[in-house]
């Protein structure tokens, strides 16, 4: 439940959860509005009044909650932060050990 800036956006979805949307500031944050409304992963919902509505509505009817669930994980996002990680220690560890970056140095 947020703005939808991207990474609000990407994080909830890369968890496997919904993303409501309540406001954006901008062209790309509206693309994250698009994109959710499109592939059914969330929901637009700027008015604080419609946005309790709706809350207590996936209350009452968790099944429509599931439905947004699913979805999301039919997106098959994966989270990339082991693979970042294993790359930069890769990449990077040789030169952090001392006695190699005094032979490179």
């Amino acid at each position: 439940l947020g703005k939808a800036g991207a990474s609000t956006t990407l994080e909830a979805l890369a968890t496997g959860h919904p993303m409501f949307h309540t406001s954006f500031v901008n062209q790309s944050e509206k693309t994250n509005v698009e994109f959710c409304a499109e592939h059914r992963v969330g929901k637009y919902i700027p008015q604080p009044d419609d946005l309790v509505a709706t809350l207590t509505g996936f209350l009452a009817h968790p099944a429509q909650l599931e439905a947004l669930r699913e979805n999301v994980k039919a997106l098959e996002l994966e989270v990339g932060t082991l693979e970042i990680a294993r790359h930069l220690v890769e990449k990077y560890l040789y030169y952090a050990v001392p006695s190699h970056s005094e032979a490179v140095a």
